[in-house]
């Protein structure tokens, strides 16, 4: 629906928007029951970013740091979002309002400017924090990616955060150190995906295995919820998540990746 709404303007922005969103979600189930609560969430965090497929390509997928002017062009996305989102018929208010403001609560760098103070909702600064982390644990063109570890780290020591550290913290403990879509490496040797979290053991979540021991991919995924004390259909102990794997470039692959931070 999106694509066929907006046109699809760029993997990184995609890839980014569908992580934010599954993210929030996870987080999200932990405080709200309702069906339909979780799908305006999580669809208000899948569309946080529809604003930047009018932002002109080369300065989108510019692979340095942006100018002044190229950053003043790329601070427009917020309100390009909220205006795609008006015109579309039977919108979520919660999809404008979360498109127009999740840049907002970084004091030191926040935008776009608005006449009075903007009072943003507890949906919206969900939606920023977790933006947030995504941004930094992702690998683009210009950067590497954090462990989600260093991430929280990062976050919680960022000066334009401070009036947010709870919510911070909060996020933190409903992901945990291994949220949902980080690749993992257990002690068998064997490389995985975390699919869902546990919330009685957040260092033992679900996970697919991907690969075996010696990083080659597998005809068929594995599940695994490392929680339950055998392996199915073997009898062997369930195995532990040894390290998280952060990809170093775009062009390497998550199951073949040798530098952990």
């Amino acid at each position: 629906a999106t694509n066929a709404s907006f046109g699809y303007f760029d993997d990184f922005t995609f890839h980014h928007s569908v992580n934010v969103c599954l993210l929030t979600a996870s987080v999200a189930r932990t405080i709200f029951t309702d069906g339909e609560m979780l799908r305006r969430i999580s669809l208000a965090a899948l569309l946080h970013d529809v604003g930047k497929s009018r932002v002109p390509e080369d300065i989108l997928h510019k692979p340095g740091k942006l100018t002044d002017a190229e950053f003043d062009i790329m601070k427009g996305h917020p309100v390009f979002g909220a205006e795609i989102l008006v015109g579309v018929e039977k919108i979520d208010p919660l999809c404008v309002n979360v498109a127009f403001a999740h840049h907002l609560l970084n004091e030191n760098l926040k935008y776009p400017k608005t006449r009075s103070t903007f009072q943003c909702d507890w949906i919206t600064k969900l939606i920023s924090v977790v933006d947030i982390y995504e941004a930094l644990t992702a690998v683009r063109p210009y950067k590497k990616g954090l462990s989600p570890k260093t991430a929280f780290q990062v976050m919680l020591s960022m000066p334009g955060l401070e009036k947010n550290l709870d919510l911070v913290k909060f996020v933190y403990d409903c992901l945990g150190p291994y949220p949902v879509g980080a690749i993992v490496e257990l002690s068998t040797g064997e490389r995985a995906m975390v699919t869902s979290p546990n919330p009685s053991d957040l260092h033992r979540p679900k996970v697919r295995v991907f690969t075996d021991s010696k990083r080659n991919l597998l005809s068929t995924p594995v599940d695994l919820d490392l929680t339950d004390p055998a392996r199915p259909g073997s009898g062997e102990d369930v195995p532990r998540i040894s390290r998280t794997i952060v990809r170093q470039s775009v062009s390497e692959s998550p199951w073949e990746a040798d530098v952990i931070p």
